[in-house]
C-alpha cells in the first residue's frame, strides 16, 4: 500500500490528529492561493 501511495506522489507518515488538521489547513491555504492566482472557477 505504501508503495502505491508513493507512486501517486503521496508520503505516508505517522502523525497525531492535530498534525493532520495542521497539514490540511496548510495545504488548503497553498492550493487556495494557486487557484485564486490562476482565476480558476468551479464548472
Amino acid at each position: 500500500m505504501r508503495s502505491k501511495l508513493f507512486h501517486q506522489g503521496l508520503q505516508v507518515v505517522g502523525s497525531s490528529s492535530e498534525g493532520l488538521v495542521n497539514q490540511i489547513a496548510s495545504d488548503t491555504a497553498v492550493l487556495g492561493d494557486i487557484i485564486r492566482s490562476q482565476k480558476l472557477d468551479q464548472p
